[in-house]
């Protein structure tokens, strides 16, 4: 039996911190935010267009360069 140990590699991450009171007064929550900043980087499908037999996915997210790389971002949040 022959054993190897898989090397993992690192996944960079981002830690946030919510300003509670800030958000409130804007009426939003921790939850909210967090969709937001979700449907930014990662895309979400608002709607589909219909080009003849064809359907395409209209997918609203940040730009290649603002979604690469958060320290670029020029976002409100």
């Amino acid at each position: 039996m022959d054993v190897s140990v898989e090397q993992e590699t690192e996944v960079p991450q981002t830690k946030i911190k919510f300003d509670r009171t800030a958000l409130a007064r804007y009426g939003m929550s921790v939850g909210d935010l967090a969709e937001a900043i979700d449907i930014a980087f990662n895309g979400e499908i608002a709607s589909q267009i219909r080009e003849g037999q064809n359907n395409f996915n209209l997918v609203v997210r940040f730009d290649k360069n603002n979604r690469g790389n958060i320290e670029n971002t020029k976002c409100p949040f």
